[in-house]
């Protein structure tokens, strides 16, 4: 008897698990059939690899709905008599059962019209005015609807009554009750998160392919539609100064940029290489030729004798997400918000690789962490990179970090690749090693005692291994037709832990051109006008002769006519950065938070703090649009 509980137990368990992972796969096939001529079928496996792609968030769906059950049954193994009731269980499935099934049925249509996934719009969409909503989904055909929705029904109520046909039974071996209590929230805890990485599972785990629709089919549909109903509702600006018309007008003088170019990148080379290469934390601080002590990164020294810096770029935010959208999309921060989390939404967003995979190169990305963290490998999917290279492609004996892959090893395997891969390319690194806890394996050059001698000591290292990844670069064929680009992501408050957010100097970064391709007579120089990050896309761009309109957050540095000025931003602080002056609003409190010059007119004063209120006025604006 005692082995016969057991057995039905973990049977009964098992069987409910599994009810919930064929509901997701009868969905994703739904969805593959119903748009099997818009999916692209690059491969014979490419219906394995969308179901594949989505099992992880599978799994974490199955065990969330299996969460409250499996609570109510846990509690029932040492309090209940006998055997535990089935009206909830079965109350609690038929109820999920049909939310399944309609939130299939109503993400095929939605799905038709609008070109994403059903999600929290939708809902919000209906209640506010459901006439419309109605109208919007007209031409789908409600008996199909109806149909699919009693199919789905089906499938789950007969997988339900012929796999989990008795209530589960208490009737089991104390050891084995406490076994089950620490097993099955291990279990359910583990496939909730995906793991115990650093990323929790978001939908960029399901991404996989440079076509928004298959990785859309990989999705798991509920899992993103219950996610999003929890999260908070991005609905609200609040940075609302004035009307449209009001900061069109302050903002006009910012972006009158004139298409004349003054050029430092050879004219005479075609198909031009370009190698971005992404700089965690590489605030200005640590470089001497900005404003950091000498000694920290000798090689960047080296390099700007060669090349072109720019000295006075500063970071849009103060954190990764922020940073990456800013260099590759040309996207301003959105304060508190961050437009990477949002996938419908940062699949919007215009990027450089596209402009690239337009021109015919290959495209890659390459990150020594989890390329799932803030959605990095969704964005990258989706916006032109052909191929991510992240932790999961190294050994896990490689994997030495609390965040992944120490960068001496991702440029190793970057340079490998890099001597394989077609010609023209775009392809960009994004170190992750002088990140907190700025971990080393080997010497710690400024010592480990205090944070900051560890954040030089991790700076110093990615400096090195840089160095080498570019001296053995030079020996390759592709290297005197390639521009290299580095940027930070983001400033930091160390070495000196002297500059607060309200302080531009906590968002001072480097910019730095740097190759063969550099015009003999501008290696060595700088350019000494105050930027944003968001600056590179168009300085970039126009350099190599192509338009940059699909940035028009994006402004060319070398251009006639560029206002040399800058804007941060972090979560409640907003701020603008000329040559003359600095203010730093909060926007939560609606008080300047610092001046930098006390001797500015307070009329100037004002003229800069509204263009800094239009200029996030707008950029939230359309951060909501998408």
């Amino acid at each position: 008897m005692t082995v016969d509980s057991i057995w039905r137990s973990v049977k009964n368990s098992i069987f409910y698990f599994l009810i919930w992972l064929i509901l997701s796969a009868a969905d994703r096939l739904l969805f593959v059939l119903v748009y099997r001529k818009d999916i692209h079928w690059d491969t014979n496996w490419e219906l394995v690899k969308i179901f594949l792609y989505g099992f992880k968030m599978d799994l974490s769906l199955a065990s969330y709905v299996c969460a409250l059950p499996a609570i109510v049954w846990l509690i029932g193994l040492f309090f209940r008599p006998k055997r535990i009731p089935r009206i909830f269980l079965d109350a609690y499935t038929y109820l999920f059962i049909f939310l399944f099934a309609l939130i299939s049925i109503v993400n095929i249509n939605i799905y038709n019209e609008w070109g994403s996934k059903i999600s929290r719009r939708v809902v919000t969409a209906f209640l506010e005015t459901p006439k419309e909503a109605l109208a919007s989904t007209a031409s789908s055909p409600v008996l199909l609807s109806t149909l699919g929705i009693v199919l789905i029904g089906l499938i789950g109520f007969v997988c339900y009554k012929f796999l989990v046909r008795r209530s589960p039974t208490n009737k089991l071996p104390l050891a084995f009750k406490f076994a089950l209590l620490i097993f099955v929230p291990v279990v359910l805890f583990t496939c909730i998160r995906g793991g115990y990485g650093r990323a929790t599972l978001n939908p960029s785990i399901s991404y996989y392919s440079t076509h928004p629709i298959n990785n859309h089919a990989a999705v798991n549909t509920h899992w993103a539609f219950f996610k999003e109903l929890i999260t908070r509702n991005v609905k609200k600006n609040p940075f609302l100064y004035f009307q449209e018309d009001k900061v069109d007008e302050l903002l006009a003088p910012v972006f009158n940029i004139s298409d004349s170019t003054t050029y430092f990148l050879r004219q005479d080379v075609e198909d031009i290489n370009v190698v971005l290469i992404v700089l965690e934390s590489f605030t200005a601080d640590l470089v001497h030729a900005l404003t950091g002590e000498k000694g920290i990164t000798p090689n960047f020294e080296k390099w700007i004798k060669q090349g072109v810096l720019f000295d006075e770029v500063y970071a849009a935010s103060d954190r990764s997400d922020k940073g990456i959208i800013a260099v590759f999309s040309a996207f301003p921060s959105q304060g508190d918000e961050s437009i990477i989390k949002y996938i419908p939404k940062h699949e919007k967003l215009f990027g450089l690789p596209q402009v690239f995979e337009d021109l015919g190169y290959s495209n890659s990305f390459y990150y020594g962490g989890q390329s799932e963290f803030y959605n990095f490998k969704s964005y990258m999917l989706s916006h032109g990179m052909h191929r991510v290279v992240d932790q999961k492609d190294f050994k896990p004996s490689e994997v030495k970090s609390s965040w992944g892959v120490y960068d001496g090893l991702t440029f190793q395997r970057y340079l490998k690749d890099l001597n394989r891969e077609p010609t023209p390319f775009f392809s960009s690194l994004f170190t992750l090693s002088n990140h907190e806890p700025f971990e080393l394996d080997g010497v710690y050059k400024f010592g480990e005692k205090t944070n900051a001698d560890k954040f030089k000591s991790t700076a110093y290292y990615t400096d090195s291994v840089i160095n080498d990844f570019i001296e053995e670069a030079k020996k390759s064929s592709w290297y005197d037709n390639t521009l290299f680009v580095f940027i930070a992501d983001h400033g930091h408050r160390l070495p000196a832990s002297k500059w607060s957010v309200n302080n531009p100097e906590r968002y001072h970064i480097p910019l730095l051109f740097y190759g063969n391709l550099i015009e003999e007579q501008w290696k060595g120089k700088r350019v000494s006008k105050i930027a944003n990050q968001t600056d590179l896309a168009a300085t970039l761009l126009h350099q190599m002769g192509l338009p940059s309109h699909d940035f028009p957050w994006s402004r060319n540095i070398m251009g006639n006519n560029y206002k040399p000025l800058a804007f941060f931003a972090t979560k409640d602080v907003i701020g603008i950065h000329t040559d003359r002056q600095s203010i730093s609003f909060d926007s939560s409190i609606g008080k300047i938070s610092e001046v930098k010059n006390k001797t500015f007119t307070e009329s100037k004063n004002q003229e800069l703090l509204d263009t800094l209120k239009a200029y996030y006025q707008k950029v939230y604006t359309q951060f909501l649009v998408y």
